[in-house]
């Protein structure tokens, strides 16, 4: 009976360390995408301003120290800003705000996440070294290669 509390306990506790060595950071930032059609003023005047009314009103009273447009593409019509908070900042409570807003069409925590796999460890697919966006060391033939351009696989 003791091996069995044992082994009970022992996989219990296994499957909590792995559930959260995946588990992603939350950090003190939010990103906020407006709705098409949402006019901003011009964000030419501060760094702490959306050029939304409604959204700069509780960014400023929950002290923004940062906010800035993430580059969607050229056609895509997306506004989409990053901001950021001091730490320790409620971000739930900023994201429940700004959600409530008509101007916003969604609001959430940025988190930090992982990958999964092993550090040093390269895949056995036969073109791997074809697939610069896994490891770019700069000698991809087929176009013009920067070093270091791609997501860090290895």
């Amino acid at each position: 009976m003791k091996k069995l509390i044992f082994t009970a306990v022992f996989l219990f506790l296994s499957v909590c360390m792995i559930a959260q060595q995946n588990k992603p950071i939350q950090t003190d930032q939010v990103i906020v995408r407006f709705r098409n059609g949402v006019i901003l003023d011009d964000l030419s005047k501060s760094r702490l301003q959306t050029g939304a009314k409604e959204v700069d009103k509780i960014t400023s009273s929950n002290d923004v120290q940062n906010i800035r447009k993430l580059y969607t593409g050229k056609m895509s019509g997306y506004q989409t800003f990053v901001l950021k908070f001091n730490a320790g900042t409620d971000i739930s409570k900023i994201v429940d705000e700004l959600t409530k807003t008509e101007a916003v069409l969604y609001a959430e925590p940025d988190f930090i996440g992982q990958g999964s796999g092993e550090r040093g460890v390269s895949p056995n697919d036969t073109y791997y070294n074809r697939q610069w966006g896994q490891k770019n060391d700069g000698t991809f033939s087929a176009s013009f290669a920067i070093a270091g351009a791609d997501i860090e696989m290895e």
